[in-house]
């Protein structure tokens, strides 16, 4: 049996059999609690993307290509575990289908959005017991938590403080950039593109040294409304338009082993008796 698990809400350990979180009063799914039991992974990853980066554009994207990739994958499937997850995907999937854009998020503490996923072309790295090689297999399920975090909690030492607690268990980091409106800005204020990238992360390197962040985190950064950028020389290789066909099981999951960019690793904060 287990000992405690860490709540997707709070990010403080629990007791195993806590039914709801104490500090923010919402039930823990139980498809959460059993994939944590079971050893399936679990993967927190935090969206960081500045005002009007397009970050809660490139959620709701991304949750509509799960959706449009369930239809095409076989045996792959998503699923939201609790009502809130279910309402809160479903609205942006709905909002995008109608040629709008889903509302900004708020900058306080964001609710997760939690996701099962069922047969996601991915391997789990398991240490086999019987040998010092470590096995590969896809999971049956994972489990992935989705936070998004208003950029502007960056700028404010207050809100860093309210949400260091996710920022500090949490080890993946996506940033989302929109370079267009970046270029733009930096010219009406007469400073080189650079200049305010770094001043960007500067604000996030020093929320991680005030909490004496030890641990990596894994940064990706994510450049958005590529749609912007299409042709034009300026933008280098990300001028180039990639053909948005979704791709074929098979071909995806060499993809990621060839280019070995996804690692999966199950939660080290789950604790056993």
């Amino acid at each position: 049996s287990m000992a405690s698990i860490i709540c997707p809400f709070c990010m403080e350990n629990h007791p195993y059999s806590t039914e709801t979180c104490p500090d923010k009063m919402k039930n823990i799914p139980l498809p959460y609690k059993k994939a944590l039991s079971e050893g399936s992974p679990v993967i927190f990853t935090l969206t960081i993307g500045f005002r009007a980066h397009g970050k809660t554009c490139f959620l709701s994207s991304l949750f509509y290509t799960f959706y449009e990739l369930s239809k095409k994958w076989e045996n792959f499937s998503f699923i939201p575990i609790n009502q809130e997850s279910l309402k809160n995907i479903n609205d942006n999937i709905k909002i995008l289908k109608s040629g709008y854009l889903p509302p900004a998020t708020p900058v306080m503490f964001p609710t997760p959005s939690l996701v099962l996923f069922q047969n996601l072309p991915i391997k789990q790295k398991k240490k086999s017991f019987f040998s010092f090689r470590k096995s590969q297999k896809q999971p049956k399920n994972t489990i992935i938590c989705f936070y998004d975090v208003g950029g502007e909690t960056f700028n404010n030492e207050e809100l860093i403080k309210h949400n260091l607690k996710i920022l500090k268990n949490i080890k993946n980091l996506l940033f989302l950039i929109d370079l267009p409106s970046l270029i733009q800005q930096s010219q009406e204020i007469g400073v080189t593109p650079e200049i305010t990238l770094q001043e960007l992360l500067a604000n996030i390197y020093n929320a991680l040294v005030l909490l004496g962040e030890q641990k990596k985190k894994a940064i990706t950064i994510c450049f958005t409304k590529s749609d912007l950028m299409t042709g034009k020389e300026i933008f280098g290789p990300l001028a180039k338009w990639e053909e948005d066909e979704f791709p074929d099981e098979i071909p995806f999951t060499h993809h990621l082993e060839r280019n070995g960019k996804v690692k999966v690793e199950v939660v080290p904060d789950v604790k056993s008796d």
